[in-house]
């Protein structure tokens, strides 16, 4: 989890692709922002409609569009984007089928290449600390450094006791 353009988008498509953990691709209602933005499927609201309700495991509904997730998107390990809104639903609905490990991912400092609309939206999103995760990253580095701190964050929940999860990197 995190604002807009904090890496949570590399996040994933980095630990896919070192990892081979597959991420989620949230099921939306909205319209798509640009052609490379990979971390949805598109659908129409009618197709949205016909998901099967029963199956969510993460729905939100905010600023117009409505995200969800479905169980059968779950592989035995498994990355998934959300908001705090659908992290509050996985964990009432779902945290005795699933081992849930959360990381926070922020930036302090001017996000340049995002537009005030994104900027002013996450101003009062986030009411959760960073202490209510497993894991937060401060991501105001290089990308090589960036992704250094994830392979610690996948090792640490892959390779350690439950115990010795939390951590601020």
């Amino acid at each position: 989890m995190g604002g807009s353009g904090t890496g949570k988008s590399h996040a994933v498509e980095y630990i896919e692709r070192k990892h081979g953990i597959p991420f989620i691709r949230s099921y939306t209602d909205r319209p798509q922002r640009e052609e490379k933005d990979i971390g949805h499927t598109f659908l129409t609201p009618e197709e949205f409609d016909k998901l099967n309700k029963h199956e969510m495991i993460a729905f939100n509904d905010s600023f117009g569009a409505r995200y969800c997730a479905l169980a059968s998107q779950v592989k035995d390990k498994t990355c998934y984007i959300i908001d705090e809104n659908g992290l509050r639903f996985i964990r009432d609905n779902c945290e005795d089928m699933f081992d849930i490990y959360t990381l926070r991912i922020y930036r302090s400092g001017n996000l340049i290449k995002i537009d005030n609309e994104r900027k002013d939206r996450d101003k009062n999103q986030f009411k959760m600390s960073i202490y209510d995760f497993d894991y937060a990253i401060l991501n105001n580095t290089t990308f090589e450094e960036f992704e250094s701190k994830l392979d610690l964050v996948v090792d640490k929940i892959f390779n350690s006791s439950y115990e010795e999860v939390f951590g601020i990197i």
